[in-house]
């Protein structure tokens, strides 16, 4: 597997519309492993093959439990309900904004051998379904933007944080696009205000990430190997139950394994650790 670099808004292949898989071989293969570890490595929610520059109709979305869901040739066959939320974008770096989606979504996709099957999401996985699959059609978040974050839909967003607790969130600053219906909104939020409610946010994300990821520091816990650190040599990655990184010295003949490592100390959304006999 290798990391893949995130092709980013203004690169006309995020405007084009996906050609379908034909052949389920080993390029695709590669393709799908490197999108998972690309994805993993910039804590996304998901990721688009067009994102990484290639205009093949694949997409992994994060699924509710967790677990990468892997798509191919995937299409939206039911959907219903409606939430309205922030939503940013990896090739949309630092921008956020409140976009309405279905609130339960139900796909029909090929796996990486080419066998067809179904997955359902709601809420955050519902979103990114739709906005993961929009991609391979050349569409970005941004043109559906419903209205710019008010004090109110902020402090709103903020109860939220502090009673679910969330010890990670995908923190972005919304910048208009010409042409969009964001750009021509009126009661355009003043950028100081804008930078004001982002450092408000990332602070109570990190408070309560500091907490949360603390509490097992010292203590023995299962983890999953998934695969080399890719940048301390000699070390190896892994996660617990409840999706926390740990880094730990190790090697390849790991991956795959099941675990016990003693956390050694909090690095606030990941532990250092140790293997134990």
């Amino acid at each position: 597997m290798a990391l893949r670099t995130i092709v980013k808004k203004g690169d006309p292949i995020l405007n084009k519309k996906c050609r379908v898989v034909t052949e389920n071989n080993e390029r695709l293969h590669t393709l799908i492993d490197d999108m998972k570890e690309t994805l993993a490595d910039a804590d996304g929610a998901g990721l688009a093959a067009p994102q990484v520059g290639v205009m093949r109709r694949v997409c992994i979305v994060i699924g509710n439990d967790g677990e990468m869901i892997e798509l191919v040739n995937p299409e939206i066959i039911e959907s219903d309900g409606e939430q309205t939320g922030p939503e940013g974008c990896l090739s949309l770096p630092g921008r956020y904004g409140l976009v309405t989606r279905p609130n339960h979504v139900r796909v029909r996709a090929n796996d990486r051998n080419g066998n067809v099957f179904e997955v359902e999401g709601i809420e955050l996985t519902a979103r990114c379904f739709c906005h993961e699959i929009e991609h391979l059609d050349g569409h970005l978040f941004d043109e559906h933007v419903d209205h710019f974050m008010t004090e109110e839909d902020f402090e709103e967003t903020l109860e939220v944080v502090r009673k679910v607790r969330y010890d990670s969130a995908f923190t972005f600053i919304y910048s208009k696009r010409t042409g969009t219906p964001a750009a021509a909104m009126e009661n355009q939020v003043p950028e100081e205000v804008v930078k004001e409610r982002f450092d408000r946010l990332l602070a109570e994300v990190q408070a309560i990430s500091a907490q949360v990821c603390g509490r097992d520091v010292h203590t023995v816990q299962e983890v999953l190997v998934e695969e080399p650190d890719s940048h301390v040599e000699g070390l190896v990655t892994g996660r617990m139950s409840n999706n926390t990184i740990v880094h730990f010295p190790g090697g390849k003949e790991l991956i795959g394994k099941i675990v016990k490592v003693y956390l050694e100390e909090s690095k606030g959304f990941y532990y250092m650790g140790s293997l134990v006999d």
